[in-house]
């Protein structure tokens, strides 16, 4: 008896407590399918939560933006070493955002139905931790550019296409969700390839040990392109599942970014 209880909790400390606690590889096939397995519970509770209260546009996204930053500089400030906490790495930092978002949600905007509201909640908690995070001076002034000609040249595209096809492919939100997975997907590249960093997630890390880092990007563009417009097929619950695509892939993409920024 003993032996198998020795047996579940070395598994359970090898695959999930260590890499959190001690920083021993954030990622491995075994907690990654573990954290997907239960942030897909979690959306799908939160979808029928929201359901009929909530319209899933860019207002949404923009509710959404501070939490999401908030998220996102709380691990760099653990990055940086500035604050080095287990609560602010994966899984903890979503379980903590996503308990301060919908809590916050809950009573602004349904209960003092004032989303204005909500979104100044986050901010004031989201602004303090930029500042805490940007206290320190700029390493990588040339991945500014990048990211600044990766946004014109996205926007610039997206208006092309919706113009040139005179066909309304998906909503702002759509194009949102798209914009940000490409973000990810640029700055890992770069990362990568040119700033020598390595990618902590097991399924981009699998793939760069068989293709350029480019082409990662590329793929992830198009797949997150196709993905949204296909979930803008589904008139019933599309828009929440792409602003879930939105959320994930800015998340991590300004994570990234920040991080490299500042060299750490």
């Amino acid at each position: 008896m003993n032996s198998f209880l020795d047996l579940i909790v070395g598994f359970l400390k090898k695959y999930f407590v260590d890499p959190v606690v001690y920083r021993t590889g954030a990622y491995n096939p075994v907690n990654t399918t573990v954290y997907a397995l239960i942030a897909f519970f979690a959306l799908y509770k939160t979808y029928f939560y929201l359901r009929g209260k909530v319209k899933f546009g860019v207002s949404f996204a923009a509710d959404l933006l501070p939490f999401i930053v908030l998220g996102s500089s709380l691990r760099v400030i653990d990055d940086a070493g500035l604050v080095r906490t287990w609560l602010f790495v994966t899984p903890s930092i979503y379980l903590i955002i996503y308990g301060f978002w919908i809590t916050s949600f809950h009573f602004a905007a349904f209960k003092l139905r004032n989303l204005k509201l909500h979104m100044l909640i986050g901010w004031s908690a989201a602004l303090p931790a930029l500042i805490i995070l940007f206290f320190n001076p700029v390493a990588n002034q040339i991945l500014l550019l990048y990211v600044s000609v990766y946004l014109a040249t996205f926007t610039f595209s997206a208006f092309l296409v919706e113009k040139g096809f005179k066909k309304n492919f998906f909503n702002g939100l759509g194009w949102l969700a798209v914009g940000a997975q490409g973000l990810d997907g640029l700055v890992t590249f770069l990362g990568v390839s040119l700033f020598g960093y390595t990618e902590e997630h097991v399924l981009p890390r699998f793939m760069f040990g068989f293709m350029p880092e480019w082409l990662f990007f590329v793929i992830k563009l198009v797949a997150s392109f196709l993905v949204v417009y296909l979930l803008c097929k589904v008139e019933d619950q599309g828009g929440f599942w792409v602003s879930a695509v939105y959320v994930l892939g800015l998340a991590t993409g300004l994570r990234d970014t920040f991080r490299m920024l500042l060299g750490v």
